[in-house]
């Protein structure tokens, strides 16, 4: 199951997405105060993201796309 569903699918600009997913980062910063090492790197989220819209398949993900470019750098760099 996910742990985070950031309505990805909705027709809204990757700058309302991006905030939508700063809960990982959190989560993480969270994690990684109470331990360290192998312990901080099994506990995390599961991300629900979408392949494009919800009415047609192989929807516009340019949206998703832009989000994950802002976040992964950031998430990696967490740890």
């Amino acid at each position: 199951m996910w742990t985070l569903l950031p309505g990805d699918w909705r027709e809204k600009p990757a700058e309302w997405l991006i905030p939508r997913l700063q809960p990982i980062a959190d989560h993480a910063q969270r994690n990684l105060g109470k331990s360290s090492g192998a312990a901080a790197a099994s506990t995390g989220d599961v991300l629900c993201l979408h392949d494009g819209g919800h009415r047609e398949l192989n929807g516009d993900r340019s949206r998703t796309l832009a989000a994950l470019e802002y976040w992964l750098p950031r998430w990696r760099d967490l740890a």
